[in-house]
């Protein structure tokens, strides 16, 4: 749904579970039939999913990461906050439940939502921005679900 709001050159799903790879390769199919003419053609406009893990997906170039980590275990969210710390200055961060626990990012927001049957806490981040840095273009978005 974020690809409708931002232009994204890149958008891309990772997915470790096979059910969940195949319900989000039917949402990308479905987006393509049927929004993708409705975006800027003047810029890329891939949408992508992937079946595998995200540890092993190289994602630091993303500008806008999601990571639904509310059933992830500790040593998941360290491993996670590891490679988000690859991402360049200005890259933000969303987590579901489950801090980030890492440095390298500040908070820009943690508030409590109600969802469905429960509530969340989904955290924004964003990697430090050093003085020479500036966010330029947002030009990738990763998100995806990880269980071992």
């Amino acid at each position: 749904m974020l690809r409708l709001l931002c232009d994204f050159e890149i958008c891309c799903g990772v997915e470790i579970l096979e059910s969940l790879h195949y319900a989000a390769d039917s949402v990308v199919r479905s987006f393509k039939l049927k929004f993708l003419h409705l975006l800027d053609t003047n810029s890329p406009q891939e949408v992508r999913s992937k079946c595998g893990s995200f540890l092993s997906t190289d994602w630091s170039d993303g500008d806008v990461v999601f990571a639904n980590s509310t059933c992830f275990e500790d040593d998941l969210v360290a491993n996670l906050a590891e490679q988000a710390e690859r991402l360049k200055p200005g890259a933000l961060f969303i987590t579901f439940t489950k801090a980030l626990g890492s440095d390298a990012f500040e908070i820009l927001e943690r508030k409590r939502y109600r969802m469905s049957k429960s509530s969340c806490v989904p955290t924004n981040y964003c990697k430090f921005i050093l003085p020479e840095c500036r966010l330029g273009p947002c030009n990738s978005l990763y998100t995806g679900t990880q269980k071992l």
